[in-house]
């Protein structure tokens, strides 16, 4: 199996209309190890027991794949992004850049 995946990308999130700034916050990504990836996952059942669902932890994704922030005023690392106090898009933007990073890394198994 050939994995085709890049090690690191830029990614300017959609939320509370970023990316239709004059100067968008973007996210400098790394794409997880293997290591990371295992533990990135966590799985949930639903009440009827009967049903598996299966999570992306987004506050284990974010630190680990932001190595760099461009234009926020709030400073230029994850940890810094995370720890911040500020309005609810913040949390939305994690969530979003979290999301990216794991549909980024599924393998297109057709090749």
């Amino acid at each position: 199996m050939d994995t085709n995946i890049n090690d690191k990308t830029i990614f300017i999130p959609e939320t509370n209309g970023n990316k239709l700034k004059e100067k968008p916050i973007a996210f400098h990504i790394q794409f997880l190890t293997a290591a990371e990836q295992a533990e990135m996952e966590y799985f949930q059942f639903a009440r009827d027991g009967k049903k598996l669902i299966v999570k992306i932890d987004s506050n284990y994704i974010f630190p680990r794949a932001v190595v760099g922030i461009d234009n926020w005023d709030g400073g230029v690392t994850a940890e810094a992004f995370l720890n911040a106090r500020g309005p609810s898009w913040m949390g939305k933007m994690i969530v979003d850049v979290a999301k990216f990073v794991y549909e980024s890394m599924e393998i297109d198994e057709k090749n």
